[in-house]
């Protein structure tokens, strides 16, 4: 699958992807498709074992895609470690996995993140955990051809993309507050963001950045964000 740039001038992304039973998963796949089975995996319930093994499953598909056969191991804070000269982003939500993998050359990190559209009370949740006040009456006012379910998700999903391009950078994890939505454009299918919060250059506060993206169906939708 090609996800579409957030800039004309970057090529889109070539995104490796799986769908998956969870509920049908054997952690035997670890050894039968000789993918490492982590002590803290080992000792998870079935559903994230079949996230992290379908997950590993696509970055491997995607290191492949750029001659590697390497593996993708687990940081000190559970992050996923790309071979040399790599750089990659994997995620999972509800039976779908997926990740990239791009040359370092030019680039500094990317981060992609699949979720399923909130409803009901998760929605509701989200809105008050993600949001700020700011944020809050931003979507209220927001005249978009996109149901207000589906841009909360987006927005909720885009932050997600940008923590995970920045971290190897950042080094910390960062609250929902670090950055503030300002922009929707559904044509090109871009968010903006302003960096709220001091952070390592060049994401001072005030800069301003797109994150990228895609309606997937079946309730999904994925964002991309790279620097």
């Amino acid at each position: 699958m090609l996800l579409a740039s957030a800039d004309g001038a970057v090529p889109p992304l070539e995104l490796f992807h799986a769908h998956f039973d969870a509920e049908r998963f054997d952690v035997a796949c670890f050894a039968g498709h000789a993918i490492a089975l982590p002590p803290a995996i080992a000792r998870a319930v079935p559903k994230r074992q079949a996230e992290f093994f379908f997950g590993r499953w696509c970055a491997r598909a995607a290191l492949a895609r750029h001659g590697h056969a390497g593996v993708v191991g687990v940081g000190a804070a559970r992050e996923p470690l790309w071979p040399h000269g790599l750089i990659g982003s994997i995620s999972h939500s509800h039976g779908m996995a997926a990740a990239v993998a791009l040359p370092r050359i030019g680039m500094r990190g990317v981060g992609i993140d699949i979720e399923t559209i909130a409803q009901g009370r998760a929605l509701r949740a989200l809105r008050q955990v993600v949001l700020s006040t700011r944020e809050q009456a931003w979507l209220d006012a927001l005249d978009c051809p996109l149901a207000p379910d589906i841009v909360l998700t987006l927005v909720f999903s885009a932050k997600e993309s940008f923590y995970k391009a920045v971290f190897e950078t950042v080094r910390r994890f960062l609250g929902f507050d670090a950055v503030e939505v300002v922009g929707i454009d559904c044509d090109t299918r871009r968010l903006w963001f302003d960096v709220s919060q001091a952070l390592p250059a060049p994401f001072v506060t005030g800069c301003r950045f797109a994150v990228g993206y895609a309606l997937l169906g079946q309730g999904r939708v994925l964002t991309d964000f790279r620097w």
